[in-house]
Protein backbone atom coordinates (compact mmCIF):
# COMPACT_ATOMS: atom_id res chain seq x y z
CA UNK A 1 0.00 0.00 0.00
CA UNK A 2 1.27 3.46 -0.89
CA UNK A 3 1.95 5.57 2.20
CA UNK A 4 -0.45 8.22 0.85
CA UNK A 5 -3.27 5.69 1.11
CA UNK A 6 -2.84 5.23 4.87
CA UNK A 7 -5.33 6.83 7.25
CA UNK A 8 -4.07 9.19 9.94
CA UNK A 9 -4.61 6.40 12.45
CA UNK A 10 -2.47 3.99 10.42
CA UNK A 11 0.24 6.62 10.03
CA UNK A 12 0.31 7.03 13.81
CA UNK A 13 0.54 3.26 14.26
CA UNK A 14 3.49 3.28 11.88
CA UNK A 15 5.38 5.53 14.29
CA UNK A 16 5.21 3.00 17.13
CA UNK A 17 8.27 0.80 17.61
CA UNK A 18 8.18 -2.89 18.43
CA UNK A 19 9.40 -2.14 21.96
CA UNK A 20 6.60 0.40 22.42
CA UNK A 21 4.04 -2.16 21.20
CA UNK A 22 5.32 -4.73 23.67
CA UNK A 23 5.29 -2.16 26.49
CA UNK A 24 1.67 -1.35 25.63
CA UNK A 25 0.72 -5.04 25.64
CA UNK A 26 2.53 -5.53 28.95
CA UNK A 27 0.78 -2.47 30.41
CA UNK A 28 -2.63 -3.70 29.30
CA UNK A 29 -2.03 -7.27 30.52
CA UNK A 30 -3.79 -6.76 33.88
CA UNK A 31 -6.87 -5.59 31.96
CA UNK A 32 -6.96 -8.65 29.68
CA UNK A 33 -9.12 -11.54 30.90
CA UNK A 34 -6.97 -14.09 32.67
CA UNK A 35 -7.97 -16.78 30.17
CA UNK A 36 -6.28 -14.84 27.35
CA UNK A 37 -3.60 -12.88 29.22
CA UNK A 38 -0.57 -15.13 28.63
CA UNK A 39 -1.72 -16.14 25.15
CA UNK A 40 -1.97 -12.49 24.13
CA UNK A 41 1.60 -11.90 25.26
CA UNK A 42 2.73 -14.87 23.16
CA UNK A 43 0.66 -13.89 20.11
CA UNK A 44 2.25 -10.44 19.92
CA UNK A 45 5.66 -12.08 19.72
CA UNK A 46 4.72 -14.43 16.85
CA UNK A 47 4.76 -11.57 14.33
CA UNK A 48 7.75 -9.33 15.16
CA UNK A 49 7.21 -5.79 13.95
CA UNK A 50 10.92 -5.30 13.34
CA UNK A 51 10.97 -8.26 10.93
CA UNK A 52 7.83 -7.02 9.16
CA UNK A 53 9.34 -3.58 8.62
CA UNK A 54 12.65 -5.06 7.48
CA UNK A 55 10.89 -7.21 4.87
CA UNK A 56 8.86 -4.22 3.69
CA UNK A 57 12.07 -2.32 2.92
CA UNK A 58 14.16 -5.11 1.42
CA UNK A 59 14.46 -5.41 -2.33
CA UNK A 60 14.83 -9.21 -2.39
CA UNK A 61 12.28 -10.65 0.03
CA UNK A 62 13.04 -14.23 -1.03
CA UNK A 63 16.72 -13.86 -0.16
CA UNK A 64 15.89 -12.17 3.13
CA UNK A 65 13.49 -14.96 4.07
CA UNK A 66 16.05 -17.58 3.12
CA UNK A 67 18.47 -15.93 5.52
CA UNK A 68 15.91 -16.38 8.29
CA UNK A 69 14.99 -19.92 7.17
CA UNK A 70 11.33 -18.88 7.12
CA UNK A 71 8.84 -21.02 5.29
CA UNK A 72 5.11 -21.20 4.88
CA UNK A 73 2.58 -18.42 5.31
CA UNK A 74 4.35 -16.20 7.83
CA UNK A 75 2.64 -12.87 7.12
CA UNK A 76 0.04 -11.66 9.58
CA UNK A 77 -1.91 -9.87 6.84
CA UNK A 78 -2.71 -13.30 5.38
CA UNK A 79 -3.89 -14.61 8.75
CA UNK A 80 -5.44 -11.58 10.41
CA UNK A 81 -8.81 -13.27 10.86
CA UNK A 82 -7.54 -16.68 11.94
CA UNK A 83 -4.21 -16.30 13.74
CA UNK A 84 -5.86 -15.83 17.11
CA UNK A 85 -8.46 -18.61 17.09
CA UNK A 86 -6.81 -20.06 20.19
CA UNK A 87 -7.87 -16.97 22.18
CA UNK A 88 -11.18 -17.10 24.03
CA UNK A 89 -11.85 -13.52 22.91
CA UNK A 90 -11.52 -14.55 19.25
CA UNK A 91 -15.29 -15.03 19.07
CA UNK A 92 -15.67 -11.25 19.20
CA UNK A 93 -13.09 -10.59 16.47
CA UNK A 94 -15.42 -9.73 13.57
CA UNK A 95 -17.15 -7.01 15.61
CA UNK A 96 -13.91 -5.74 17.13
CA UNK A 97 -12.29 -5.58 13.69
CA UNK A 98 -15.26 -3.57 12.42
CA UNK A 99 -14.96 -1.15 15.37
CA UNK A 100 -11.23 -0.72 14.72
CA UNK A 101 -11.82 -0.07 11.01
CA UNK A 102 -14.45 2.55 11.85
CA UNK A 103 -12.07 4.21 14.31
CA UNK A 104 -9.30 4.37 11.71
CA UNK A 105 -11.67 6.29 9.44
CA UNK A 106 -12.81 8.77 12.10
CA UNK A 107 -9.43 9.43 13.76
CA UNK A 108 -8.26 12.97 13.03
CA UNK A 109 -5.43 13.52 15.48
CA UNK A 110 -1.80 14.21 14.73
CA UNK A 111 -0.72 12.04 17.64
CA UNK A 112 -2.27 9.33 19.73
CA UNK A 113 -1.97 7.44 22.97
CA UNK A 114 -2.40 3.88 21.69
CA UNK A 115 -3.02 2.49 25.16
CA UNK A 116 -5.90 4.93 25.62
CA UNK A 117 -7.24 4.20 22.12
CA UNK A 118 -7.30 0.48 22.95
CA UNK A 119 -9.04 1.12 26.27
CA UNK A 120 -11.67 3.34 24.65
CA UNK A 121 -12.35 0.80 21.90
CA UNK A 122 -12.59 -2.01 24.47
CA UNK A 123 -14.96 0.00 26.66
CA UNK A 124 -17.14 0.99 23.71
CA UNK A 125 -17.25 -2.57 22.42
CA UNK A 126 -17.93 -4.07 25.86
CA UNK A 127 -20.80 -1.64 26.41
CA UNK A 128 -22.24 -2.55 23.02
CA UNK A 129 -22.29 -6.27 23.80
CA UNK A 130 -22.86 -5.73 27.52
CA UNK A 131 -19.74 -7.62 28.57
CA UNK A 132 -17.00 -6.80 31.02
CA UNK A 133 -14.11 -4.97 29.41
Amino acid sequence: MNENNYTRFEKQLGQISENQWLEIVDGLAPEIHEVDRAATQIWFRFYPLTLFRYLQKTEDVEAALHGFAMQGDYELKDQIDTSHKFLWGHRFWADVKHAINERTKSFEGDSMDLTEEIRLLAKSFANGVQKDE
